[in-house]
């Protein structure tokens, strides 16, 4: 695993995903908390009529979940997934067909480098988060609230791209793996209404908006905690029993060496 972690620095995706993170944890908590002045000044004459309620400390978190959910959620999910494929290089790709017994000892490496920057990622950009909002209402912000609800949106992110890395690992297109995660949270807010539905939705976790208001109850977390180990085992799983030697995968890559 070390020499993939090395291999997320020498690339610099452990870098962006810093980045990204970071730039989300001071941006989004900072658009909500001025966002009158923004639409006053961009909003041009119709600035007049759209009155938004004052900021509160949940709502500053609150924008930094949904900014996390729709833009870090998808570059996470694409670097990882990109870096568990077997790279475009046809030489390093028939090592890997030819070479290896089993798929675990190869993706799982991969995976968890990735996994690690992903969660220092997740990391800062919530530190910047929380740093952003004490700054601003440091008298009221509840901590008892925030400091579970952002280890609730870890985990899902953590779930996500996972699923992710397992859809690249199967089809080999890192980018529609992470569009697919994406698409499953957009159709997931559609249903975010049903009480029924979010109740077993793991993608609640994303944007735990709901527990910044009261505490997180257990016997709400139950259905979507054990939905996440299941998915996160079954893919594991799958990344184990997928087969490697694969001899028109072997051919079609021994032809592009050639």
């Amino acid at each position: 695993m070390k020499l993939e972690l090395r291999q997320w620095i020498r690339k610099q995706r452990m870098f962006l995903i810093l980045l990204i993170a970071a730039l989300m944890g001071i941006v989004a908590p900072l658009s909500a908390y001025y966002s009158d002045q923004l639409i006053e000044k961009f909003g041009g004459g119709s600035a007049a009529s759209i009155q938004l309620p004052s900021p509160t400390w949940d709502s500053l978190m609150t924008s930094y979940f949904q900014s996390t959910e729709q833009v870090v959620l998808f570059i996470m999910a694409y670097l990882v997934a990109d870096a568990c494929t077997l790279g475009k290089n046809p030489a390093q790709q028939l090592f890997y067909l030819t070479r290896a017994k089993k798929a675990g000892p190869i993706y799982f490496p991969k995976m968890a480098a990735g996994l690690i920057c992903v969660v220092l990622g997740t990391v800062m950009g919530a530190g910047w988060a929380v740093y952003v909002d004490w700054a601003f209402f440091s008298s009221t912000i509840r901590f008892d609230l925030v400091w579970p609800s952002l280890l609730l949106q870890a985990l899902g992110i953590v779930m996500s791209v996972v699923l992710a890395s397992t859809i690249a690992i199967y089809s080999g297109a890192p980018f529609l793996a992470a569009g697919v995660i994406e698409i499953g949270v957009l159709i997931s807010s559609l249903f975010s209404q049903l009480k029924g539905f979010m109740k077993w939705s793991p993608t609640n976790l994303l944007n735990p908006t709901n527990w910044l208001i009261h505490p997180i109850s257990w016997t709400d977390l139950w259905r979507p905690l054990v939905l996440i180990g299941i998915l996160i085992v079954g893919c594991l799983i799958l990344i184990m029993v997928k087969p490697l030697r694969n001899q028109h995968a072997v051919r079609r890559v021994e032809t592009i060496a050639e």
